[in-house]
């Protein structure tokens, strides 16, 4: 009976021990990143033809023409807070569009 005693502990930590050794084999989850494909991706507003971005979901033709017409951007925001674009279609579009600024001139003397 004392030897059933003393090798139930010592056989609940070896199933524990080998349990907790499988867990360290697993690989962490992973989330996806904001990488250069997810950026190639997006519609560049400053320079997209107007057909790009009438093709985007929540643009259309009509604001399409306003957002040429209202070139350049300094950032995509500036469609919401110009009112290029209603605040819903902003919303529909935002995570598709980029903008990089225009390249600045140099001032002349």
């Amino acid at each position: 009976m004392s030897l059933r005693r003393t090798f139930e502990p010592v056989l609940a930590g070896l199933i524990l021990a080998v349990m907790a050794y499988g867990q360290f084999g697993t690989t962490p989850p992973t989330f996806p990143t904001k990488d250069d494909k997810y950026k190639a991706q997006q519609v560049e507003i400053n320079t997209a033809p107007r057909e790009e971005l009438a093709a985007l979901g929540g643009i259309g033709e009509e604001y399409a023409d306003k957002v040429v017409a209202g070139r350049p951007y300094k950032n995509k925001k500036e469609l919401k807070t110009r009112k290029i674009l209603p605040p819903a279609n902003y919303k529909q579009v935002a995570d598709k569009i980029t903008v990089k600024p225009p390249a600045s001139t140099p001032a002349s003397k």
